[in-house]
């Protein structure tokens, strides 16, 4: 099972390489999944934190989906906010859930 994929800035070139492949997705619905340190996941296996968990479940259902992991550890529900108004137009979430 894939781990989530994280929305941060990466080297331009891997930016660009994320960007290309997340249009091989189209059509599937990206749900991102911010957070604090729960979904950031520290010392877990990133196939086990709960942004990872949410998509294989989906997709065990026969539900296609991305989920993006935006949690970042010491932030809160304002930089979850502020972080998606920067980058949600690049990342074009169709469902974004806040925990």
């Amino acid at each position: 099972m894939p781990a989530a994929r994280t929305p941060e800035r990466l080297a331009p070139e891997l930016d660009d390489a994320l960007a290309r492949a997340s249009a091989e997705l189209a059509g599937v619905p990206r749900i991102w999944v911010a957070s604090a340190s729960y979904a950031a996941g520290n010392n877990v296996a990133p196939r086990l934190v709960f942004p990872s968990r949410i998509e294989a479940l989906l997709r065990e259902r026969g539900l296609p989906c991305e989920v993006l992991n935006g949690g970042r550890e010491g932030t809160t529900i304002v930089g979850n906010i502020e972080e998606l108004r920067r980058e949600g137009a690049r990342w074009q979430p169709d469902l974004v859930l806040l925990y």
